[in-house]
């Protein structure tokens, strides 16, 4: 009977997320159209939103310090924060205090703690910064809460729960299969049927599984959002095979370029921007002060440092060199309501 149970039980789960979850099929690299809309949710949820599923490439794996990077490029445009380039540094000042997260204490919410704790309450440099990662297991927890909440938004929002309970659970029912059938097989006592009994159940697990891996736990919105956060990735990452006709305006760039960065693509970008623009436009576009989008300081431009000092901070908590502290998040976060022409 327990075999049979076994059967059942899988067939059942599967039936449920089958029901309750989106059929369409998860797809593959060329299989999602480029999208040149510019969406309207925040970088950090823009990467959320992927990591559910994973990203469509491969070695482009959803970074938390490249998704936090964007999103300071995306305050910055919406004059939350304003970044200015100095002579060796950046310093980066709070414009609008609704970014800080009330719920909150100082060192567990990541804006409060770069401007308050980090910097004089109003402004922070990111030389203050990389002093500040012998501090690292506050910075680091705090990054991690700021994006966990931007995933359980995702999960909310964006997924069926009991498919999202059944997906996160199936390798834990594998594993408590694969034991019973062990025991079985090692019975002292066994004979021909049980083996086969035994192989039909783990042909069953393993079909039931790798089917369900083809699908998605995103409700409608969720998929279709999906769809279209991961064209736009694909547009950024296919930037080198554009015709000029297809890069449109230069100041179009200031609002896709967060996202770029977000999804680690920013030196791409730009890499193939500069093949087409000059200095002069680049100037003209961002602003004297703003050359953090387009330029390098000491061979290194504004994405990779602040990915490196973030990355940093992390690495020497996970090595337990810093002491304990709380962590945060962002705050509110925007639904993606509609897409700009691009």
């Amino acid at each position: 009977m327990l075999p049979l149970v076994i059967i059942g039980y899988t067939v059942l789960r599967f039936l449920i997320v089958r029901r309750k979850a989106q059929k369409a099929k998860v797809l593959k690299v060329d299989e999602i159209p480029h999208n040149f809309d510019i969406p309207t949710m925040p970088v950090g949820m823009a990467n959320a939103l992927l990591k559910e599923r994973g990203s469509i490439f491969n070695d482009k794996g959803i970074d938390k310090f490249n998704a936090f990077t964007g999103e300071l490029l995306q305050l910055h445009n919406e004059g939350k924060i304003e970044i200015e380039s100095l002579d060796d540094d950046y310093r980066i000042t709070l414009k609008d205090s609704s970014i800080i997260n009330g719920k909150f204490s100082k060192n567990e919410d990541i804006y409060s703690l770069l401007f308050y704790v980090i910097g004089d309450g109003q402004q922070f440099t990111l030389n203050q910064l990389k002093d500040a990662v012998m501090e690292a297991k506050d910075v680091s927890k705090a990054l991690d809460n700021w994006f966990n909440e931007y995933l359980e938004t995702v999960k909310r929002w964006y997924t069926i729960p009991v498919a999202d309970k059944i997906s996160d659970n199936n390798q834990n029912y594998l594993i408590m299969t694969l034991l019973i059938l062990l025991g079985y097989v090692n019975r002292k006592d066994w004979d021909l049927k049980i083996v086969l009994i035994a192989l039909i159940c783990l042909a069953t697990v393993l079909l039931f599984l790798f089917a369900y891996r083809h699908n998605t736990n995103f409700n409608a919105e969720g998929l279709k959002k999906y769809i279209r956060i991961a064209g736009f990735q694909k547009m950024l990452h296919d930037t080198s095979d554009f015709k000029n006709s297809q890069l449109g305006d230069l100041i179009l760039w200031k609002d896709i370029l967060p996202y770029a960065a977000g999804f680690g693509l920013a030196p791409k970008v730009l890499k193939r921007l500069h093949q087409d623009f000059s200095d002069a436009e680049f100037v003209s576009t961002f602003g004297p002060n703003n050359s953090f989008y387009y330029d390098d300081q000491d061979g290194e431009d504004f994405y990779g440092q602040v990915h490196s000092t973030f990355s940093d901070a992390s690495n020497r908590a996970s090595n337990g060199s810093s002491s304990s502290g709380g962590f945060g998040s962002s705050g509110g976060f925007g639904g993606d309501s509609g897409d700009g022409a691009f």
